[in-house]
């Protein structure tokens, strides 16, 4: 005779097959027969038999796929989200700042002046360097200075623009006073050497890019003050880290 096993509602999968429950006819008739199998909370326990033993492992099985099915569908959720409803870290805020303008010969602005206001302008727009060459290079140059900018062959780096531009628009004789500037630039008494060295950084960076590093630390220790060539005599330097 066919039988089959009931789950009532509220009753758990594992209380089904491992507790008591009563097997009933499909056909609603005959004597019902109540079965006491292995019950995990009786300290009797009887002896699995083999059914109960693929019975079990069936349970486990059952457990592990239905695990495994919401992991899926969760990472399935996740994946069709759009991107406006995925979560994503908030922005940091960049600061609006004007673009600077160049407008080549003409420009009162000395040309160093404007490559000082470029770099500010970069730091403070977090953009790389290939997105500043390409993208905001082309804003900043007007009149004369977009007419060169059109005449150049692609620049191969930030560095490279800065050093076509330098070359280009700054005046006639500004070499010379550069150097001359480096030549008189000395430490004063009061100043402290970290000054100094910050100042004499900032006039090498108007003056010819091409200059050796080394060359540029011999130049200022020739010109900082007697009292620290004692501390520093007989030691080579080739870079200002250093």
């Amino acid at each position: 005779q066919s039988s089959s096993y009931l789950l009532w509602p509220g009753t758990s999968l594992w209380k089904a097959v491992f507790g008591v429950f009563t097997e009933k006819s499909e056909r609603q008739h005959g004597p019902r027969k109540t079965y006491m199998l292995f019950d995990p909370c009786n300290t009797n326990k009887p002896m699995l038999t083999r059914e109960q033993k693929a019975a079990m492992a069936a349970v486990a099985q059952v457990i592990l796929l239905t695990k495994v099915t919401k992991m899926c569908d969760s990472v399935m959720q996740r994946l069709a989200l759009t991107p406006s409803q995925q979560e994503t870290p908030p922005r940091e805020p960049r600061p609006h700042l004007a673009v600077p303008i160049n407008t080549g010969y003409d420009d009162v602005k000395a040309v160093v002046d404007f490559l000082g206001e470029s770099e500010a302008y970069h730091l403070a727009s977090g953009a790389s360097k290939a997105s500043i060459v390409d993208r905001i290079v082309p804003l900043t140059l007007q009149a004369s200075a977009r007419g060169w900018l059109g005449s150049q062959a692609p620049f191969t780096s930030l560095a490279d623009f800065q050093t076509r531009l330098r070359e280009e628009f700054r005046p006639a004789g500004y070499a010379t006073q550069i150097l001359r500037e480096l030549k008189a630039r000395t430490q004063h008494p009061d100043e402290s050497l970290v000054r100094y060295i910050r100042v004499m950084q900032e006039i090498f960076k108007r003056a010819d890019q091409k200059t050796p590093e080394s060359d540029r630390v011999a130049r200022v220790r020739r010109q900082y003050l007697s009292r620290y060539h004692v501390y520093l005599i007989n030691r080579t330097f080739e870079t200002f880290k250093s």
